[in-house]
């Protein structure tokens, strides 16, 4: 008997994003081996822009159940009306040094705004076996490690780059690295099972 994993993810096709063929690729396998993925994946993806055709084949969609659910972070709406302001004010140099300062406001990202969203969304659905969740945005590891909670099921975490050991003050200016190694740290306690894309990043 198949399996349910619930997939929460950030880009889904037809949006050509770096994450997308990874999750896009896992989903096509997964039936193979008992289980069978439903994917929530934000609608909109902020800055997501979609291509009338797949860009190859791994960006094909499988035929999976999935959800497309409102990405209401008020933290991430507020800070895009600010920097239109600023570029309506001030022009696109005011823009650019807007979205500089306010970069990394939010410890890791402003994906855990969505958690209640998406929990709403996965109670609906018919019930699943496991919670999958990949990073970056490390932000979603906060979701899933909530929503496999709320349903009682094992999460697992899914590493395409590594958080907390490679992060430098460009991608969090105004957190430092210690306060991102601690949710880490926290999140992994609580997860059923991590994954990498290589060796290399499990031994970091």
């Amino acid at each position: 008997m198949s399996r349910r994993v619930l997939m929460i993810v950030s880009h889904w096709p037809p949006v050509p994003a770096v994450g997308t063929r990874r999750v896009v690729r896992l989903a096509r396998h997964l039936g193979q081996h008992g289980w069978t993925p439903v994917v929530i994946v934000e609608d909109p993806p902020e800055g997501a822009q979609a291509v009338p055709r797949p860009l190859d084949h791994s960006l094909r969609a499988p035929p999976v159940e999935q959800h497309r659910v409102p990405g209401r972070m008020p933290g991430a709406w507020g800070r895009k009306q600010l920097v239109r302001l600023v570029r309506a004010v001030g022009g696109d140099r005011a823009a650019w040094i807007a979205h500089r300062l306010t970069k990394g406001l939010a410890l890791p990202d402003h994906y855990p705004e969505w958690t209640p969203t998406v929990l709403r969304a996965a109670r609906r659905l018919e019930p699943v076996d496991a919670v999958w969740v990949t990073g970056q945005p490390y932000g979603l590891f906060v979701v899933g490690v909530a929503v496999a909670k709320a349903l009682g099921v094992p999460c697992v975490l899914d590493y395409r780059d590594p958080w907390s050991v490679d992060i430098g003050a460009d991608r969090a200016p105004h957190w430092p690295r210690a306060a991102h190694a601690a949710l880490e740290r926290a999140l992994l306690a609580r997860a059923d099972g991590v994954s990498y894309v290589n060796a290399d990043m499990r031994a970091r």
